[in-house]
């Protein structure tokens, strides 16, 4: 319990966070016009503020009622669904499409 632990039980919280923001970002330069793509990076941060007031203050009040079991196991359902509308809802992105596209066409042909 000391300050280096502390520093290294977090690293693995930053890496995460700042990859989350990268590729975020870069899939809405991928998916998104060109025209709406300001809109939904303020979408993106706008979204990642309400969910650092609301996270924690819905944990808060699971732990109060159910204890701290109750907030994971809670906790893991929402990013399950998370990830289950993400990986299902999205498509492949445009940039991924045409490189595809630009691996068939060179690709020989037998």
């Amino acid at each position: 319990r000391t300050p280096w632990t502390f520093a290294l039980a977090t690293l693995p919280l930053g890496l995460s966070f700042a990859s989350y923001y990268t590729g975020a970002t870069s899939r809405i330069g991928d998916i998104v016009p060109l025209d709406r793509q300001g809109a939904m990076l303020g979408f993106l941060d706008s979204s990642r503020g309400l969910g650092g007031v609301l996270g924690p203050l819905l944990g808060g009040t699971i732990v109060s009622f159910a204890g701290y079991p109750a907030m994971f196991v809670t906790m893991a359902v929402i990013a399950a669904v998370a990830c289950t509308i993400v990986f299902v809802g999205l498509g492949p992105s445009a940039a991924s499409a045409q490189r595809a596209v630009d691996r068939s066409s060179t690709s020989p042909k037998d």
